[in-house]
């Protein structure tokens, strides 16, 4: 789907006559989000299903899907107005931070309305903890 939107915003960007010089650090804005997600699936994968088919959808890809989508919003307006792209990506750097805190602590702490204790944990034996 980046590439995708990698290609799109780049032939936008070569109609329009923008540069394709700025465009290419408004895409490292959104570097942070992608790899946010993908580390976050490899400390600990979704059980939930993707947001495109029916059920329970992953906090995680909903919020991912959602900045991209208005990601790629914001940057087709400002390609077509020729509005401030370096702006828009230093607006996306910065909320690449929260956003991608929220993602990998998520990864750490889970879902709530998801009930762990049905899986086998073959990887990390149970150890209970001790009060003292």
């Amino acid at each position: 789907m980046v590439v995708f939107l990698w290609v799109y915003l780049g032939v936008l960007s070569v109609i329009y006559d923008s540069s394709l010089e700025d465009l290419s650090v408004y895409f490292l804005s959104l570097t942070g989000f992608i790899g946010s997600y993908i580390v976050g699936e490899s400390m600990r994968k979704s059980k939930d299903s993707s947001i495109f088919l029916k059920g329970k959808n992953s906090r995680r890809e909903t919020l991912t899907y959602l900045i991209i989508l208005f990601w790629a919003i914001i940057g087709t307006f400002i390609t077509v107005t020729g509005g401030d792209i370096i702006g828009a990506a230093s607006y996306f750097g910065a909320l690449t931070p929260f956003v991608g805190a929220f993602i990998i602590g998520n990864s750490y702490v889970g879902d709530p309305d998801y009930d762990e204790s049905t899986e086998e944990d073959i990887d990390e034996p149970h150890v209970e903890q001790i009060n003292s």
